[in-house]
């Protein structure tokens, strides 16, 4: 019987220091996203459940299962701020949609 559960239950650990992603149960469609993140995984408690902090150094409020939560990457080097920022220098050319709004290529 507990072979049985092990085969249909994968138990995972994360490792403290890496980074994780968390599921959002409020995607309501396709589009939205599933996962909320990255967060910095503190440690996990007796119960089995992670305390995660948000890139701002701060400890989210409620614990989170194994089951809510996915790996993204254990490096401690994750580039949040340092993200390529680009400024367009003219517009080549322009038209108009069928609403009247203007596209631009």
């Amino acid at each position: 019987m507990i072979s049985a559960f092990n085969k249909a239950h994968r138990l995972v650990e994360f490792p403290t220091g890496s980074y994780v992603m968390v599921k959002d149960p409020l995607a309501k469609t396709p589009l939205d996203p599933k996962y909320d993140g990255p967060y910095k995984v503190v440690r996990r408690t007796p119960r089995g459940t992670y305390v995660l902090q948000d890139n701002l150094n701060h400890v989210l409020s409620r614990n989170y299962a194994p089951e809510q939560i996915k790996l993204v990457t254990q490096s401690l080097d994750i580039p949040t701020q340092e993200r390529e920022h680009f400024e367009v220098e003219k517009v080549l050319s322009h038209r108009l949609n069928d609403k009247g709004e203007m596209l631009y290529t």
